[in-house]
């Protein structure tokens, strides 16, 4: 009895298995809240959450400078920031990039980019997303000198060579 009575305290007492959304502040200690919380040190934004809403991917805080594909490639893998190592951020492919959260079309959809620039502006040092295209680390279909880039206000999907330079962000899972 004394065993069954523990049991159903611990069960009252455990605080509910939060949801992830889309645009929670994910943090150094694998964390993750809709709102800034002082001394923890925010990495990321939730970009993608999976179907059972407790994990998915962030992009990176950092919006670095426009580079060639196999630059954006080996930059992802060296990205590091606390709490994570190098090897754990990467360069996304398409499909990591275009279903955010499979919205309807499958599509980024402008109110969607909106949401994350607002959320990002919480965070001191955070870089908004850019109105660009993004580069993936796709191959743009057979043709291996060009990457899938994706339009980050339309979701329109864009053919971009892998030698000029383009837009990236870093992702991570989680």
């Amino acid at each position: 009895m004394k065993k069954l009575a523990l049991l159903v305290a611990a069960i009252i007492t455990a605080s509910p298995v939060q949801a992830v959304e889309i645009g929670d502040i994910y943090y150094s200690n694998k964390s993750f809240n809709a709102k800034l919380i002082e001394g923890l040190q925010p990495i990321g934004i939730v970009w993608q959450v999976n179907d059972s809403k407790d994990g998915g991917l962030i992009i990176a805080l950092d919006q670095p400078g426009s580079k060639n594909w196999e630059r954006a490639q080996t930059y992802c893998r060296q990205y590091l920031t606390r709490g994570t190592k190098a090897g754990e951020w990467f360069l996304p492919d398409f499909l990591q990039m275009f279903p955010i959260d499979k919205m309807p079309n499958r599509r980024i959809n402008h109110r969607t980019f909106l949401h994350l620039n607002d959320r990002l502006a919480l965070i001191k040092g955070a870089r908004a997303l850019k109105e660009d295209v993004y580069m993936t680390a796709s191959d743009y279909f057979n043709d291996h000198a060009s990457a899938l880039g994706i339009n980050m206000t339309s979701g329109e999907l864009v053919k971009v060579k892998k030698k000029g330079r383009h837009s990236f962000r870093c992702m991570m899972s989680f």
